[in-house]
């Protein structure tokens, strides 16, 4: 390498520097200028990856092809841009439940709503989309490491993220995250040609690329779009923008603060608040100028509230398990979580020693922000290609202190330890993709059919409670309610009850047992007996729907006190009878009352009847009793019952006028 060449890369010329523990190296690091790359020390090995370069993107190149199948992998977040998209696609607006409409940023269901205009609904055409999406993030990572560091790292670091796992199964999802990543880097390319003041010249094998610049105003007008449609893609895409906005403008205020480049972190400071305001300005999740008034921001802002809280649980899940399997593949176990720190830290300091102030407060950023909210794997794709730069810049601080002889075992096993685990994995999700459960069709086959069991059965506009909800409100065209759209602004989930009755919610999906983790409210609203099944209205093998009653605690006490109860098991809600059985048995009690009620009226007839034949013949064998006008002077008066008449009727007898 010559002398311009270890220039253009940020090393001192004349060879390495003498040995010296990795500690004080790396404080060296951090004071002096940096160290020279490692294609300084083991040419040979670095020679023979430029040289066959076509082989490695080859391979890379057909295992994405060998991941890709053209079907949807079913899953929630996919299914809420995917309906999000259709919404928008046929003119039902920027709407898909609660929580999709107020949360998910807008870019990426926008993309979806054009490519389901021109080619209609199938999957297969999004995908191919996202498939050309990850080979253009790839080149332009190339692209990026080429301009400043020799050309060897750029193959490495395309190959190996070309080898990471989650990159693999997200170039085969319809998710934000390829999308987002692509706008970082077409974002840090542009920027850094900026810097540069350089055209796109292919790098030579060695070391960075010529510093031949275009001629006139493309000098500045191509990288700046490069820039500019980077910034607009992350903006619109993923909340995690203004992680990379944060660190964008640190970087900018160290520059100005150092007095470097004043003009252009200036430039690019206005930039990025024009952008922000713009998209602030222009976000349907919100109405107005409302920069926390989205659900994303809501909810950072509450877990921000609760930071002890989030980092306690956070934080053993990214030293052994979320941040390794992003980076390598496989989780980190034990005392093995010190390597899951030193990748993360590491990295970042190298290349804030290296002039990257940028990048390597964007790898310090996301780490934190994540910590801070949620961790998870996929969430460090846009900072994979500065990881892998800073791995490869560890193993170069590695090989000033070891012998040559050492360096070729050295670049192996560095590939190795983050090639191997990730490969394993890889053929994992190939196999899914392939052969085992190709879609997740099989994983989420309950939820499907009862979604199709609720388009067939409810009329539109119904409103049900079920597991995997987005899922279910895509294949059903209802809105499914999930865990998070019944819980108030306030976050009291001792309002929930009340809520949840004010939604006027009709039906759900048990058991109750469906819902996972993430659902738990739903579960356990059914499980206390505050959703209430009434009667059965369709059934899967594992679910069932049915109208439900929300039965509200009294008042001033939770309903989480209250008993549980087994009405929402499996056994208990088939038992309960269909809308069907419930009317032809309402129709049999309506015929049971009316015979009751005939024969009562029967009965009571018969009844009056008896009486009055009885009082009929009582009255036809009763004598009359005489008036006390008629009575004989002196005659007793009776006081018994009159008898019955013997005989003739009895008169006076004739010529007796009450003589002597």
């Amino acid at each position: 390498m010559s002398r311009s060449d270890a220039a253009a890369v940020g090393g001192e010329a004349g060879g390495a520097p003498a040995p010296l523990p990795f500690a004080a190296g790396l404080v060296r690091t951090l004071a002096a200028p940096p160290l020279a790359p490692l294609s300084t020390l083991i040419n040979k090995p670095t020679d023979d990856l430029v040289r066959h370069r076509a082989i490695w993107f080859g391979i890379v190149a057909l295992l994405f092809l060998l991941a890709f199948n053209g079907e949807w992998r079913v899953g929630r977040d996919s299914a809420i841009y995917r309906g999000l998209g259709h919404h928008l696609a046929t003119g039902r607006g920027y709407t898909f439940g609660i929580f999709a409409s107020k949360t998910v940023y807008p870019g990426f269901p926008l993309l979806l709503a054009g490519i389901e205009r021109v080619f209609g609904r199938g999957a297969l055409a999004p995908l191919l989309v996202m498939l050309g999406l990850t080979a253009a993030s790839m080149v332009m990572t190339y692209r990026l490491i080429a301009l400043r560091y020799p050309q060897w790292m750029a193959v490495a670091v395309v190959a190996l993220l070309g080898f990471n796992a989650w990159f693999i199964e997200l170039s085969a999802e319809l998710l934000t995250d390829v999308p987002f990543f692509l706008g970082v880097v077409l974002a840090l390319y542009g920027w850094e040609r900026l810097r540069l003041g350089r055209g796109p010249a292919a790098p030579s094998a060695g070391a960075g690329p010529p510093a031949a610049a275009p001629v006139g105003w493309r000098r500045f007008a191509v990288p700046a779009a490069y820039l500019l449609v980077g910034l607009v893609i992350a903006a619109s895409t993923r909340p995690t923008f203004w992680i990379l906005a944060i660190a964008w403008g640190a970087a900018g205020v160290w520059g100005l603060a150092r007095g470097r480049r004043r003009k252009l972190n200036l430039a690019i400071l206005a930039a990025m608040a024009v952008i922000a305001v713009a998209f602030v300005l222009l976000d349907p999740r919100t109405s107005g100028f409302h920069p926390l008034g989205g659900g994303a921001e809501h909810e950072v802002v509450q877990r921000l509230r609760n930071a002890g809280a989030t980092l306690r649980e956070n934080v053993p899940s990214f030293l052994h398990e979320t941040f390794p399997e992003a980076f390598f593949g496989a989780e980190m176990p034990g005392v093995l979580a010190v390597i899951t720190i030193f990748i993360a830290i590491a990295p970042a300091l190298l290349l804030l020693a290296r002039g990257h102030v940028l990048w390597g407060l964007f790898i310090l950023a996301t780490v934190a922000a994540t910590l801070l909210t949620s961790v998870v794997p996929r969430y460090y794709l846009m900072v994979m290609p500065l990881l892998l730069l800073g791995w490869l810049l560890v193993l170069t601080e590695i090989a000033h202190r070891i012998p040559p002889r050492f360096h070729h075992a050295l670049l192996i096993a560095g590939f190795a330890a983050v090639m191997v685990p990730n490969i394993a994995r890889g053929v994992r999700v190939i196999a899914d993709q392939r052969y085992r459960d190709p879609g997740h069709l099989k994983e989420w086959a309950d939820e499907i059919r009862m979604a199709r069991l609720i388009e067939q059965t409810l009329p539109p506009g119904a409103r049900v409670l079920g597991p995997g909800a987005a899922i279910m409100s895509y294949f059903s065209d209802r809105q499914v309610y999930m865990a998070r759209e019944i819980i108030p602004k306030s976050n009291n989930l001792t309002d929930v009850p009340r809520f949840l009755a004010a939604q006027h919610i009709e039906y759900a999906v048990f058991p109750s047992a469906m819902y996972n983790r993430t659902e738990w409210l739903i579960g356990e609203l059914m499980n206390r007996g505050v959703i209430v099944p009434l009667e059965r209205v369709a059934a899967t093998d594992e679910m069932v729907l049915a109208t439900v009653d929300i039965d509200l605690p009294p008042d001033g006490s939770s309903w989480r006190k209250l008993p549980e109860t087994d009405a929402a098991t499996i056994e208990r809600v088939r038992e309960l009878p269909t809308r069907t059985e419930k009317r032809d048995e309402a129709l049999e009690r309506a015929a049971a009352k009316v015979r009751r009620e005939a024969k009562a009226a029967k009965a009571r007839k018969e009844e009056r009847e008896r009486t009055t034949m009885g009082y009929i013949w009582r009255a036809a064998t009763t004598p009359l009793e005489e008036s006390p006008a008629t009575a004989p002077a002196g005659a007793a008066a009776t006081t018994g019952p009159s008898r019955p008449r013997t005989g003739a009727r009895t008169t006076t007898p004739s010529g007796a006028r009450g003589g002597r």
